[in-house]
């Protein structure tokens, strides 16, 4: 404690930083949190949509010569792509493994649909300028 009753702590270049729910963040590692929110929100995106594909269980002719195919089995990928961004923005939030999160963001552009495809664009754009290291 110092004088003024506000504790310290100790960094490795000697230099006291305050602990406490009011310490200023960088704004590249808010980027990273907003980053690894948007990234979450498109991995649920993913979810929705393999879900819905996969419970629907339609077919579709694509053209006259080919067989039909069956929605469910593009569910099951789109499921896979949803784990993968939910995992790479729980990872973001919690600053860890950013090539997860890279990763995450993609899988989110691809199953997410038009609103995961733009989540995932701006998340990967704001990975992009943070300062954490692949």
């Amino acid at each position: 404690m110092t004088e003024n009753g506000a504790s310290h702590q100790m960094q490795d270049n000697g230099n006291e930083q305050p602990l406490g729910p009011l310490v200023r963040r960088s704004p590249r590692k808010i980027g990273l949190l907003v980053g690894g929110a948007m990234t979450l929100v498109a991995g649920v995106s993913c979810i929705a949509n393999g879900l819905g594909s996969l419970l629907g269980g339609t077919t579709v002719f694509i053209s006259s010569d080919t067989a039909a195919v069956n929605i469910a089995a593009c569910g099951i990928i789109v499921l896979f792509l949803g784990t993968i961004a939910i995992a790479g923005g729980t990872t973001a939030l919690f600053g860890k493994h950013v090539s997860l999160s890279l990763a995450g963001a993609a899988a989110g552009m691809m199953g997410g649909g038009l609103v995961g495809f733009w989540l995932g664009l701006a998340s990967l754009l704001l990975f992009a300028f943070s300062d954490m290291d692949i």
